[in-house]
């Protein structure tokens, strides 16, 4: 699609960590544009307006009673950003049902948000040896990814869509996302609620094996930029000859083995004076024996091996890529909100 000096997006995700923070953004990157924002309630309608009341509209729709709704949105867009739930696969068909548009003289955008479970091995807590990185400068380790892994089936229907020529469809998977984020609802990821719930049904520091399986990650501000770069191209027309699998971005700066992230998780733990954590110290815990604990606890165990290659080519240029997420200064503060919201809920 040619750059417009006007253009029109629907927005999905706008309450969530990441869709709220890139919001944010695009609103202040792109003063011409006029935003549909898809939203199941009205309760944060007043927050959401109040990033620009007078270029946001929104509409109040959810699957399946409003799919039709859904369609006729993303058939008014020229550019759709999906920050909401990456196995949506419901979602995803309406919106390429709406934004189909036979016989037209520009295709719209696709901005999808997917993730690095994409790649998640069968690890049980140590880095598998003959682990190969899955490189998105590498179409074929794209290819490789199994149609079984986790948000593969969604991918799968875009990346189709976009070879069909009815949509110019662009994934970004990122790994752990850290960092506060600026949205206007949700400031911290879950992940970090994740890692509360793991210590409290843990009660004491502890790894699954040697805890050298590793993630990488990110901070939600690079996500976000990467986001932005990615639509700049698609505005400009710069990816509409390529290949489907060159539209597909991991975002991800620096890898983390599980052992360093239940480190800090531990120490943060033993800095509140947690019960169960009089020291922080890890105890190693077989994998078959976390699971029984906490039935997700195979999410610290499992590597996802990437190489975020491709949005450096063209441009990407992150911020905090000598930061590390495990560091107390930044872990804690997000450790401390994730506690208080689990605390809340409980």
């Amino acid at each position: 699609m040619p750059f417009l000096k006007q253009f029109s997006v629907l927005f999905l995700g706008a309450t969530g960590y990441v869709g709220g923070t890139l919001l944010v953004e695009l609103v202040k990157a792109y003063p011409q544009a006029r935003l549909t924002v898809l939203l199941r309630s009205s309760t944060h309608d007043e927050t959401i307006k109040a990033l620009d009341a007078e270029r946001i509209e929104i509409v109040h729709a959810s699957l399946p009673d409003d799919r039709a709704v859904i369609v006729q949105c993303a058939s008014q867009a020229d550019v759709v950003f999906n920050c909401t739930d990456a196995d949506n696969i419901q979602l995803v068909q309406a919106l390429l049902e709406g934004m189909r548009k036979p016989g037209s003289s520009s295709k719209p955008v696709l901005i999808h948000t997917s993730g690095t479970q994409l790649v998640m091995d069968d690890a049980e807590g140590n880095f598998k040896e003959d682990s190969k990185a899955f490189s998105d400068m590498v179409e074929d380790d794209i290819l490789r990814i199994p149609s079984t892994a986790p948000h593969r089936d969604v991918d799968d229907l875009i990346f189709e869509a976009d070879k069909k020529g009815d949509i110019s469809a662009c994934i970004i998977a990122p790994s752990l996302i850290w960092g506060f984020g600026s949205g206007p609802v949700k400031k911290n990821s879950m992940i970090f609620q994740f890692f509360v719930r793991l210590a409290k049904a843990f009660r004491r520091g502890f790894v699954i094996g040697e805890g050298t399986a590793l993630a990488g990650t990110v901070h939600v501000q690079d996500v976000v930029s990467l986001h932005l770069l990615v639509l700049a191209r698609a505005l400009a027309g710069d990816d509409l000859d390529v290949s489907s699998y060159a539209k597909f971005y991991f975002a991800s700066t620096r890898d983390a083995t599980f052992r360093e992230i239940l480190t800090s998780l531990a120490s943060f733990f033993h800095s509140k004076a947690h019960p169960g954590f009089e020291s922080a110290a890890l105890q190693s815990v077989p994998f078959e024996e976390t699971v029984k604990v906490h039935p997700y606890a195979y999410l610290v165990a499992r590597s996802r091996y990437v190489k975020a290659e491709r949005g450096r080519t063209i441009g990407w240029t992150p911020k905090y890529v000598e930061e590390r997420m495990t560091d107390e200064e930044n872990m804690f503060p997000l450790l401390e909100a994730a506690l208080a919201q689990v605390e809340l809920e409980e």
